[in-house]
């Protein structure tokens, strides 16, 4: 399927596409925590980045399946 789109009509479609854009983050936003990270958890955090990197991570399947639940 072809579709050809105009100058003008190419904008209002990325407008719109931005505007969703912009809503679907809404609600990301609002989980974030407006707090900063302590040290500390600063700290956890880049341990467990790098455990990541280093794939030394556990998977949630894997818990999933360790405990059944």
């Amino acid at each position: 399927m072809v579709v050809t789109l105009e100058e003008d009509q190419l904008k209002h479609v990325v407008e719109k596409l931005e505007g969703l854009r912009l809503e679907l983050l809404k609600p990301r936003s609002m989980l974030l925590s407006e707090e900063k990270a302590t040290p500390e958890e600063l700290e956890e955090i880049g341990k467990a980045r790098d455990e990541i990197r280093k794939d030394e991570s556990v998977t949630l399947e894997s818990l999933l399946n360790e405990f059944g639940e």
